[in-house]
């Protein structure tokens, strides 16, 4: 049986529906022991199509809306900590960093 905490849409604090879209980007494009990191366009296609499912459809739009700025952010931490990014991501890195 399912359980429900009685939460839904709305009534979902905006800051948990939040993070529940960044720690799942996060995860995606992370390795882990068990997988390898997607690149950050197959995990935003991968949220895009969980809007109104699982995810927020606002708070994913959102997510749409800032993503270029989100990768660069992303890009920047790696350089500095390049042990955190795989290496089949720049390649999307550099078509955001020049637009």
């Amino acid at each position: 049986l399912p359980i429900s905490t009685g939460l839904a849409a709305e009534k979902i604090p905006l800051a948990a529906r939040i993070a529940s879209v960044a720690d799942v980007y996060d995860a995606l494009t992370s390795d882990r022991p068990y997988k390898d990191a997607w690149s950050p366009v197959r995990a935003k296609q991968t949220i895009d199509n969980a809007a109104g499912t699982q995810f927020d459809p606002v708070v994913v739009a959102a997510f749409d809306h800032r993503f270029e700025d989100i990768v660069c952010i992303q890009l920047d931490y790696a350089e500095r900590n390049p042990e955190s990014l795989v290496e089949s991501s720049p390649p999307e890195y550099a078509l955001i960093r020049t637009s």
